[in-house]
């Protein structure tokens, strides 16, 4: 995946008029006043690809059917990710393990750049730990070529 393609989460954020929430007979009344608002989002194409470059005027923005102004605007994809890569090594899946740890390392290759860091943990009837969070894709691919499934039953 190239950085030209990579998109993070876009932050808006929204000014909102003072609210006064109706209050029920005996409740007590809260009042907020609210300035600013962050509205996340990723957007993707019909394909399912990601839709890079976007800027604040892409953008509308509603509130109760009220269009409302987008004050501030932020790409924030350079927020470094963390992943946890994890595996089921159990018994009934015992045949795709391989397969599953292949995709992973794929996965690490394409995605993971220097600022971002993942582990490596496997299930079955017990957890385990083979990598904890590092930035090191040598150490995480490693670590996936340790993995083993459970010797256990053959699937159904």
């Amino acid at each position: 995946m190239t950085a030209a393609s990579r998109i993070g989460l876009f932050g808006l954020a929204v000014a909102f008029a003072s609210q006064t929430l109706t209050p029920q007979a005996t409740s007590p009344i809260f009042q907020a006043d609210v300035t600013v608002v962050n509205v996340p989002c990723v957007v993707r194409d019909r394909r399912g690809g990601l839709v890079t470059g976007l800027d604040k005027s892409n953008f509308e923005l509603f509130d109760g059917g009220a269009r409302q102004d987008i004050r501030y605007f932020a790409r924030q994809a350079d927020i470094p990710l963390a992943v946890g890569l994890l595996l089921d090594t159990s018994g009934s899946v015992r045949d795709i393990v391989q397969r599953e740890k292949e995709t992973a390392g794929t996965f690490l290759r394409q995605v993971l750049r220097p600022s971002d860091s993942g582990m490596v943990v496997s299930f079955a009837d017990s957890v385990s730990l083979w990598q904890d969070f590092t930035s090191s894709t040598d150490q995480l691919n490693a670590a996936l070529l340790k993995v083993r499934p459970v010797l256990g039953p053959p699937p159904f």
